[in-house]
């Protein structure tokens, strides 16, 4: 078993180097890089962007039910950001540059939170629903891109920002913004 495969140097990494554990399963050049070799290839943005889009725009059921009266125009906002993120997804599979993957994904989380961020305004009865969309777009800069701290901080603090806008032009009630602003700081700790 292990012996047979550390005669494979040619194809496999031992264990004599920190990610050398991962070696006996893990071809050489995504040693260390569990999903970073497909970032670099933006196999995962490809993969990932049509499916969360999907449900970016399943959750406007969500939006007939939170505020009927203008669910047409959080659809259309919600398609909008879909639009933008294929652009942003073809963009970023034009190369196979590894910085090219990581802003890629920076920005199409980015505008996903720009988005949902932009509807708060206007879903004041709904705004705890919201938040929690907020939340997953904050989660899935933490965990869908292997990246530095610096890239994920700096894709979460853009995030909260752009949530700490929409809840100011919201102008939630002292519970709700207690809640987002705990929700919002939790989930961004987390995240990084």
């Amino acid at each position: 078993g292990v012996e047979a495969l550390r005669r494979r140097g040619d194809r496999f990494q031992t264990a004599r180097s920190p990610a050398g554990m991962l070696g006996y399963l893990t071809p050489r050049t995504r040693v260390g890089q569990p999903l970073g070799g497909l970032l670099q290839d933006g196999d995962l943005l490809i993969a990932a962007a049509p499916v969360i889009s999907f449900f970016f725009l399943i959750w406007g059921v969500f939006d007939w039910f939170l505020a009927n009266h203008i669910w047409n125009r959080l659809l259309a906002a919600r398609a909008l950001v879909v639009v933008v993120n294929a652009g942003i997804v073809l963009w970023a599979s034009k190369t196979r540059h590894p910085s090219r993957g990581q802003l890629g994904f920076w920005l199409w989380l980015l505008v996903w939170s720009i988005g949902i961020s932009s509807m708060i305004p206007f879903v004041s009865e709904g705004f705890n629903a919201y938040v929690v969309g907020l939340s997953i777009a904050l989660i899935g800069a933490g965990i869908l891109p292997y990246w530095s701290f610096r890239w994920s901080s700096s894709l979460v603090l853009a995030c909260a920002a752009t949530a700490s806008l929409g809840a100011y032009f919201a102008s939630p009630s002292t519970g709700e913004l207690l809640t987002f602003i705990f929700v919002i700081l939790t989930t961004s700790t987390v995240s990084v």
